[in-house]
Order: structure tokens, then sequence, then C-alpha cells
């Protein structure tokens, strides 16, 4: 069964979100991340310089994660807007 957690910037970035928004993602990742035992269902692999995360659609918000399975953890690495996520990972 799988856990999600944030990552240091990712949080930093989330709490810069609209506080309705950050509910909407939490709620997201709790109903299908928590407890799951296959999140890659739910998202996307990503291509390009980014091929070793997923990628999660809630409305118009992406979330970037990277799944390990070592430690059954999806960890959040980034979090906004469709128009901005997937600018340099850097």
């Amino acid at each position: 069964m799988f856990e999600w957690e944030f990552n240091h910037r990712a949080e930093k970035q989330f709490s810069k979100l609209d506080v309705t928004v950050q509910k909407r993602i939490l709620k997201w990742l709790n109903t299908n991340i928590s407890g799951c035992e296959n999140p890659r269902l739910f998202g996307r692999a990503l291509e390009g310089e980014l091929e070793n995360f997923w990628r999660y659609k809630v409305g118009k918000y992406r979330i970037i994660a990277d799944i390990r399975d070592d430690v059954f953890t999806v960890t959040v690495v980034k979090t906004g807007k469709r128009e901005d996520v997937y600018k340099s990972h850097n």
C-alpha cells in the first residue's frame, strides 16, 4: 500500500497555492494515492527530461511525482498550473 509525501521544494511551492486549490489537491492525494496498491493507474509517465516522473491531473493543476516502489511512497516533487509545472525541474 502506497503513501504520499511532499519533498521540501514541492511543499514550499504548494504552500504558495490558493488555500482552496491546496485542499482540492490534498483531497485528491488522500483519496487516490493513500492506501492504493498501484499509483500508476491514476497518472501518466512523463517523457523527455522528466522521464523518471509521473503526472497526475487535478483540474487545471498538475502534480509531478516520483514513485518509489522499494518504500511504497509517492513523493510529490512539484505542483502547479499546467502551463507552469512542466518548466525546468532544476
